[in-house]
């Protein structure tokens, strides 16, 4: 009976081996890529007008929150909460230090679930003391967009640092919100 046994069970080895094997060599040649386009066209025009409007800051577009936080405590956990997320824009000092992130959001942002994903979004960076100003339009005044960077500055220069959440102020157009600066 043993030997049986070991005779199936070697069989079985050399099949699992020489099925994971064939399948590392056709791992490479089985996938197909293609080119993305880094942003979409709304968010390709909202980047052109952040150009015109904080001249004197460096953009960056579609960043992952990896780039821009660390985890203090909590390992890989804490690190799974945001490893996979993005960021619209990350507004940059000219020495690239960060001073906050925007969000562009549209109407998907709507639904609970984008509501939620955007709550675990803003907890983070605020945690980590990045502000996030989010715009529901792309329609936004540049001015605001300059006062907003201004308001930034001034807040990183106090030593706030986007550790505080604050609310939009009235005077905000329609469209724009604020959270955290």
């Amino acid at each position: 009976m043993k030997p049986l046994f070991f005779l199936i069970l070697a069989r079985v080895l050399v099949l699992a081996v020489a099925a994971a094997s064939r399948g590392r060599r056709q791992r490479g040649t089985n996938f197909a890529y293609a080119r993305r386009q880094l942003m979409t066209e709304r968010e390709v025009g909202f980047f052109h007008k952040l150009k015109r409007s904080l001249p004197q800051s460096h953009l960056f577009a579609q960043v992952s929150m990896s780039a821009i936080v660390d985890v203090k405590r909590g390992g890989l956990a804490a690190r799974g909460r945001f490893s996979q997320k993005y960021v619209d824009f990350v507004v940059c000092s000219p020495n690239c230090r960060v001073l906050y992130v925007i969000e562009l959001d549209d109407k998907s942002h709507n639904s609970a679930a984008a509501q939620k994903a955007d709550a675990v979004k803003n907890e983070i960076l605020l945690a980590a003391g990045i502000p996030i100003k989010r715009y529901s339009s792309v329609k936004v005044d540049e001015a605001t967009l300059a006062r907003d960077f201004q308001e930034a500055i001034t807040a990183v220069a106090a030593g706030a640092g986007g550790a505080k959440q604050r609310q939009p102020s009235a005077e905000k157009p329609a469209g724009v919100r604020i959270d955290g600066a």
